[in-house]
């Protein structure tokens, strides 16, 4: 076999009631594995496909910058940037007024013509830009003399770990300190899930870390706007079984 034909699936569940796409695949990678290992790896990939789903910029351009601006800051509608919310400013009294509107205060209703997903979708991206806003206001953390920065529960060091190989990085979980013989990867290493599509082993979490290689023969992912290679998890018997669990978009 060669390298592009390493990925045998074996079983697939799609829920197929509406789009997005979504379900599980359970597939068997019989080389998922940095280069030079030859250790078989079994992995559950979860997936769901972004093929006809809205961006949530799109989302907003469509229904709600034409009230309340580009980035949330007000025109004929109050800015959502700051603490003040005449409906409420919880997560669910925001979906409830994209939802339901007000209209007797001149808020139409989103919720005939938006799903619950993008409505949420919504919502975060609300919080978002109110992040965005509050750090150009305050400005980011400073460290004192020592390096440290204090937070309200905790002080805390920033180290760089890894840089080289990254694309989007969007997930880490790390092998355990005795990751058995099945494995064929380091003890301590850590996987980085890149959004484009890959996963890049370093040999450590630890400051000074070095690049293992890459994990070969995963699935082809559709990496458009916030869809791609998601979340990576070891299967809690990792040692013993070699499984690891993906989300990814296809």
């Amino acid at each position: 076999m060669g390298a592009e034909s390493w990925l045998e699936k074996v079983g697939e569940s799609v829920e197929r009631d509406a789009t997005p796409r979504c379900g599980w695949g359970r597939y068997h990678l019989a080389n998922m594995q940095p280069k030079n290992t030859a250790a078989p790896t079994l992995a559950m990939l979860l997936f769901c496909g972004l093929a006809h789903a809205q961006s949530v910029e799109a989302i907003w351009s469509n229904n709600c910058l034409k009230c309340h601006g580009e980035n949330g800051g007000g025109g004929s509608a109050p800015t959502l940037l700051d603490d003040t919310y005449t409906w409420g400013g919880s997560n669910l009294e925001l979906y409830n007024s994209v939802k339901d509107g007000h209209p007797d205060d001149g808020m139409e209703e989103f919720g005939s013509t938006l799903k619950p997903s993008e409505i949420w979708s919504l919502v975060v991206h609300i919080r978002e830009e109110q992040a965005k806003a509050n750090r150009k206001r305050t400005g980011s953390p400073k460290a004192n003399k020592q390096g440290q920065f204090t937070s309200q529960h905790h002080a805390y060091v920033v180290q760089t770990v890894a840089e080289e190989a990254l694309n989007v990085p969007w997930s880490v979980d790390f092998v355990p300190a005795k990751p058995g013989t099945r494995t064929g990867l380091a003890a301590g290493a850590m996987l980085i899930t890149n959004r484009p599509g890959t996963i890049v082993v370093m040999s450590s979490a630890l400051p000074g870390a070095k690049k293992l290689g890459e994990i070969k023969g995963l699935p082809t992912v559709r990496n458009d706007g916030q869809g791609g290679l998601m979340d990576v998890a070891l299967h809690p018997d990792f040692t013993s079984n070699g499984w690891i669990y993906l989300s990814f978009s296809d």
